[in-house]
């Protein structure tokens, strides 16, 4: 039904124009946002037979079937850990795995999970964890080379929200809508720990530690034993999480419409944008990483990407995309973002749209010592 929700306002947007959109960075302590260059290529699915779409344009009328969903539409991405794989989670239970150095498509799997929200990539590249909203709420772990499933994750109350590996690939971490976190050993292929009342779970940067709130607090769970080993009174419990970067002290939340990023040991605001959304946006950022070094935050946000330099407050924005599918290639050296096209698009242009994050940071003059004019 999110799903559904989110197209539909997009779509109505794109069709009605009714609404003008504001653009990121515009407040009036912050220079407007500098625009994104050209991705560097494009990822696409490989030719095959779709699916009747969910959402139709027919005499002018916009209709959306429920929990159907769209043939292109592409839910989450992830890359493993030297950024040489991407996956891409679809409706209708589709997966697609690219190797991004080639730019080549590998394989698709049908997955038989409905609408694929969330996909991970283990740190080697060899296997992948995947959840839709169908087949009882399943993770399957799934063979790169050659595309069979391993082993199937039963235990999930509700549909999946989010997978993370960590670093080694020892671990796999698993949040359901009901608020569990699930803890699972990769090599006995068991859970081993089950966290309650977890709102919401951001892997940090590091991959050696989970970040979570209840609502109450921030908390720090730490591989192997998973036990709390740090926590923070939240001061709003509004806030939510959207990334973490442990090795420099940093969380980035959103509350109301605002982005801001802050220490997690202290919860002292670092940064605060206001401005970041347009007027009529009612959901949340749907992806945030930190750079290595935390001097950037990468966003999805509104329908674009965006990033933040968390130092000037600076912005760069890239173009619509209607999707909030993106994802930080754990080296830093890919950027990538999924584009849906409009219900009225002329030309296709669905897709992965991937940057290189030295030529985007180069273009977007974010990240870096400022210029001055000769």
């Amino acid at each position: 039904m999110r799903f559904s929700l989110t197209m539909a306002s997009t779509l109505v947007l794109s069709v009605l124009s009714t609404t003008a959109q504001d653009g990121p960075g515009n407040g009036p302590a912050n220079r407007p946002a500098a625009p994104f260059p050209s991705a560097d290529f494009v990822l696409r699915d490989a030719p095959h037979k779709e699916p009747r779409s969910g959402v139709q344009l027919q005499g002018g009328q916009l209709t959306i079937a429920s929990g159907v969903g769209t043939p292109t539409t592409i839910n989450a991405l992830s890359f493993s850990a030297d950024g040489k794989i991407l996956v891409a989670g679809k409706d209708f239970g589709r997966v697609v795995i690219w190797d991004v150095e080639k730019k080549k498509f590998l394989r698709a799997i049908d997955t038989d999970q409905g609408m694929v929200r969330a996909v991970a990539v283990s740190p080697d590249g060899r296997s992948i964890a995947t959840g839709g909203s169908q087949d009882n709420n399943s993770v399957k772990i799934w063979d790169v080379s050659t595309g069979n499933m391993l082993w199937k994750f039963a235990e999930a109350r509700a549909e999946i929200g989010h997978l993370f590996f960590d670093m080694q690939g020892k671990w796999l971490a698993i949040s359901d809508n009901t608020s569990n976190l699930y803890i699972l050993d990769m090599a006995e292929h068991r859970s081993i720990v089950t966290l309650p009342d977890i709102h919401a779970v951001a892997m940090a940067r590091d991959g050696e530690s989970l970040i979570s709130t209840d609502g109450k607090e921030f908390a720090v769970w730490t591989a192997p034993s998973w036990k709390k080993t740090q926590s923070l009174p939240m001061p709003n419990k509004f806030s939510l999480l959207l990334a973490a970067n442990s090795a420099t002290d940093q969380l980035a939340i959103y509350e109301r419409r605002v982005v801001k990023v802050e220490q997690l040991n202290t919860g002292k605001t670092i940064l605060e944008r206001a401005d970041l959304v347009s007027k009529n946006f009612t959901w949340r950022p749907e992806f945030a990483a930190f750079s290595s070094d935390g001097s950037l935050l990468y966003l999805s946000i509104d329908g674009r990407l965006l990033i933040l330099d968390v130092k000037s407050g600076d912005t760069c924005s890239g173009p619509v995309m209607y999707s909030g599918a993106a994802g930080l290639s754990p080296d830093g050296q890919w950027f990538a973002g999924a584009k849906d096209d409009s219900i009225v698009s002329r030309e296709r242009t669905d897709g992965v749209w991937v940057w290189s994050t030295n030529r985007l940071l180069e273009k977007c003059s974010v990240g870096r010592p400022s210029r001055t004019a000769p």
